[in-house]
């Protein structure tokens, strides 16, 4: 189990430096402003996330944080979500995450074993088939 913990919590922090970081940086942008001279609307870390209410909240409270991903999660913005709430609780999702793939892993496990044996995808060698 702490294996697959240690697992889980380098892949999401991978998956999170993929997520989290821009691309590569293009030309150089125009120096005359965009759209004519029309001002441009300023974006925060979250865009859109003002217009429906939603602000991070302060920090330290993990379950306002919490409760600002799963909003996040809801309103469709799942990389932002992900992103926010790796950041803040990585070693909890990562438990979460571990939790479910310990309990749910056995019976995926056997199922695909099954599924593999009806389909006749067994070795000639192998000592189950023999009595």
């Amino acid at each position: 189990m702490l294996r697959t913990y240690a697992v889980v919590f380098i892949a999401g922090w991978v998956l999170w430096l993929w997520m989290d970081k821009a691309g590569p940086i293009g030309p150089p942008q125009p120096m005359a402003p965009p759209y004519g001279g029309a001002p441009i609307a300023p974006y925060g870390p979250y865009a859109g996330a003002s217009d429906r209410g939603l602000a991070p909240p302060a920090e330290g409270d993990r379950i306002q944080e919490l409760q600002y991903s799963v909003d996040l999660f809801k309103g469709g913005r799942y990389r932002q979500g992900f992103v926010y709430l790796w950041r803040r609780q990585s070693w909890i999702v990562a438990g979460v995450i571990t939790a479910l793939l310990v309990l749910v892993g056995p019976g995926i496990r056997r199922a695909l074993g099954r599924r593999r044996g009806r389909l006749g995808l067994r070795s000639p060698n192998d000592p189950a088939d023999h009595p």
